[in-house]
């Protein structure tokens, strides 16, 4: 049923967010499959991007990929703007993990475009960051750095802790691919530390 579908999405949720990947991916698998018996596009199309960034924490960056055009394919022929801009982004994410910039940076334009009709500050700080690293990685390191300071300053004006922490670790990405090395390494133990305070 929905309900039941719902009910594994969020125990695959909490598993993850407790760093217990092979649990998230067991119970949104079982989400997924529900899902797809019952014909819910937009759940369907949910669960994959779900698992599509279990895919990139899990170092399967290439399957995230493959899974990914279904379900934008699905938003935006439900008119789902929100899911598919988040969708592109963790695509792009997905693409920079193979090394594959200039396509990561086509799929992040095309998920700016679609946020900026919406209000969805913790998106549009994703977005920022996703870019600020697909830039970094072109060699555009002044460009990466405004982004990166975009999107810490869109977590800030709305609170979002995690987003600031990754905003951070977008910025001292590319410091270190600048060549500041030590200086990155010190930033980036203190921004996991206060990322282990936050849970």
């Amino acid at each position: 049923t929905q309900e039941e579908s719902y009910a594994l999405a969020c125990l695959g949720e909490l598993a993850l967010e407790q760093d217990q990947l092979a649990e998230a991916r067991k119970q949104h698998q079982a989400a997924l499959a529900i899902r797809k018996k019952s014909n819910e596009k937009l759940a369907i199309a949910q669960s994959q991007v779900f698992l599509a960034n279990l895919s990139i924490e899990e170092g399967k960056a290439q399957d995230a990929v493959a899974s990914l055009p279904e379900a934008t394919k699905a938003f935006s022929n439900e008119h789902a703007t929100e899911d598919e801009a988040g969708a592109q982004e963790t695509r792009a994410r997905a693409l920079l993990a193979q090394k594959k910039v200039a396509e990561a940076g086509t799929e992040i334009a095309i998920a700016g475009k679609l946020a900026l009709t919406l209000k969805n500050v913790m998106l549009a700080a994703a977005i920022a960051a996703t870019e600020s690293r697909q830039l970094s990685a072109a060699g555009r390191y002044d460009e990466a750095d405004a982004r990166a300071k975009a999107s810490l300053a869109a977590a800030k004006s709305s609170q979002l802790e995690m987003r600031q922490l990754d905003a951070r670790l977008a910025s001292d990405e590319n410091k270190a691919r600048r060549g500041h090395t030590a200086e990155a390494a010190a930033e980036k133990k203190i921004i996991h530390a206060e990322a282990e305070k936050l849970g």
